[in-house]
């Protein structure tokens, strides 16, 4: 069985919510390229999460990637800083998402500058 994330438990508790990555399913650079998050005991699985994995230029878009994942969660966010409940933590959490979004987009524009998007060159 894949290993078992943990760093979204507050205070040991996870709301009964399991996330494992699945082994088998590596992108070129080793990394998992999907993830399952489970619902209590693992005895359902709540959502698949498919990642990005190879070229899109070649095989077209197949997954999501980081910046996917992280404007949603800045737009979930934004809509709750709007709602009755605003506060500091999110807020922070928003700054802090953003700083998380520019640096993976830098780091694509980089990429597109020296011709190296979408291959598997440092």
């Amino acid at each position: 069985m894949s290993k078992r994330l943990t760093s979204h438990n507050v205070n040991g508790n996870s709301h009964q919510t399991v996330i494992r990555p699945v082994e088998e399913s590596k992108t070129a650079g080793g990394a998992p390229s999907q993830y399952k998050v489970y619902g209590a005991e693992e005895k359902y699985a709540i959502q698949t999460i498919d990642f990005q994995d190879c070229s899109v230029e070649e095989f077209g878009v197949v997954g999501v990637t980081n910046e996917v994942l992280i404007a949603i969660v800045m737009d979930l966010l934004e809509s709750f800083q709007q709602g009755a409940t605003p506060c500091d933590e999110n807020k922070d959490a928003l700054a802090n998402l953003k700083d998380a979004l520019f640096f993976l987009q830098s780091r694509t524009k980089d990429r597109i500058r020296r011709q190296v998007i979408d291959t598997q060159e440092a």
